[in-house]
């Protein structure tokens, strides 16, 4: 009767994988953290690189979306301030401790003139060509990623990032006005975050799993 003691199946790989996944994008988790994290650095306009645009050197993602969509008269100015508020804060909050000044908040009316936003600058040229179409697509993905990640992490992000990461190198080999900053690589780590590395973990234990569970129905067909 020993023989034919029934064995207890270990839990199924998929169950274990799918629980690892969650736990990790779940909210507290670094990955989460991460993911808002990356919010702060796109919506507050922390600058990621330096790149000339219709409104002179973009050095943020919204600042090349807000221009480009203001510029070519797609984006009203309300939701164009919109936009560039929360990086008119941190600037405000940079010149305080760097000039010692009082802190104010932006003031609404003259937005867009400091952030040098006007349709005067509108260039038709600027986004003709496919590589910099593709460095203003990878912006706006990167602003429609950030705020998605307020919920966990997004794959438009990382793609966004991707897409800035390859305009870069490939203009800044015969550009030097285009080139990343320090914070560009912060940016693309917190971006990462989309993917799921615990997957192959998982992966190895399910096999680890599965091995003993093999052995044993070899063993009970022998005893048969």
């Amino acid at each position: 009767m020993a023989r034919f003691a029934k064995t207890t199946a270990p839990p199924p790989a998929a169950a274990q994988q799918q629980h690892s996944g969650n736990s990790s994008s779940a909210p507290g988790s670094w990955r989460f953290r991460c993911a808002n994290f990356y919010t702060l650095i796109i919506l507050f306009s922390v600058p990621l690189f330096s790149v000339p645009c219709s409104k002179g050197t973009c050095t943020t993602p919204v600042e090349v979306v807000a221009a480009f969509l203001h510029t070519q008269g797609l984006l009203g100015e309300g939701i164009a301030k919109v936009i560039i508020y929360p990086g008119a804060i941190l600037n405000k909050a940079e010149a305080v401790m760097a000039d010692n000044q009082a802190f104010t908040l932006p003031d609404w009316d003259t937005l867009l003139q400091d952030f040098k936003v006007s349709r005067q600058f509108a260039d038709g040229e600027q986004y003709s060509s496919v590589k910099n179409g593709l460095f203003g697509f990878g912006c706006f993905l990167c602003l429609v990623g950030a705020t998605l990640s307020v919920l966990g992490p997004s794959l438009i992000s990382a793609f966004g990032m991707l897409t800035l990461l390859w305009y870069i190198y490939e203009e800044g080999k015969n550009r030097q006005d285009v080139y990343a900053l320090p914070m560009f690589g912060l940016a693309i780590l917190c971006s990462f975050a989309a993917f799921n590395f615990d997957w192959v973990s998982s992966k190895q234990s399910s096999l680890v799993a599965e091995s003993p569970e093999t052995e044993s129905q070899s063993e009970n067909k022998k005893s048969l």
